[in-house]
């Protein structure tokens, strides 16, 4: 862990792979979660951060649907997660959360 970065990176990726039954259609996928903290130190779920393999913004997890990708045909996502850390906050401990994936062919306003 390194406090003094302020966050840690997550050594290996999650991969989403978009199955396109429709290779015309334009597929969107978003993430989200249910959770309102990170394990029950009271830290919040907003910590968490995402960001696709090879993009340099980190996003926070929230409990609003975000844009992952979008595209047309089959596809594989690569993200990247961290944590951001706080020394004078944060406790020692297992710090867990929920990601939620939706895909669809219908693009959120």
């Amino acid at each position: 862990m390194d406090f003094e970065f302020g966050r840690v990176e997550y050594v290996g990726t999650i991969e989403l792979v978009v199955d396109a039954k429709n290779p015309i259609l334009t597929w969107y996928t978003y993430v989200h979660t249910d959770d309102v903290d990170l394990g029950g130190y009271g830290k919040p779920v907003s910590d968490l951060l995402w960001r696709v393999q090879g993009t340099s913004t980190w996003t926070s997890v929230e409990g609003s649907e975000r844009l992952v990708a979008s595209g047309a045909g089959d596809a594989s996502v690569f993200l990247e997660l961290a944590v951001a850390l706080r020394w004078a906050d944060d406790v020692p401990g297992t710090y867990a959360g929920d990601l939620v994936f939706r895909t669809t062919h219908v693009a959120l306003p």
